[in-house]
């Protein structure tokens, strides 16, 4: 007579989990696609940027998006440019302080 071990079966069954045994509630992060949907708050500062080069003749520095969006930090301002560019609504300019080009 041949006798299994259920607990070793149950575990097959389950599959993987973690520390506490739960299980992941990902697989995977997905990448963003571009020309994905954007937040109110990346709308704000995407709006704040066709502002300001319609009125001045160069984009705006980091410290100026801070100041006229009313962020806390100059790497919120990184973040939101970042994600802008990810979503392809903006481009840098290679080596230019102030490089930043609406599409």
């Amino acid at each position: 007579m041949i006798i299994t071990n259920a607990a070793s079966q149950d575990t097959k069954k389950r599959g993987r989990r973690t520390r506490n045994g739960r299980r992941p509630h990902h697989k995977f992060k997905k990448p963003v696609k571009k020309f994905y949907g954007i937040t109110i708050r990346q709308k704000k500062i995407l709006d704040i940027i066709k502002k300001y080069l319609k009125t001045n003749s160069h984009a705006p520095s980091y410290e100026e998006l801070k100041q006229l969006a009313g962020l806390r930090s100059k790497s919120e301002v990184h973040r939101y440019l970042h994600c802008l560019r990810e979503r392809g609504y903006i481009i840098f300019k290679d080596h230019m302080k102030r490089g930043i080009m609406v599409l």
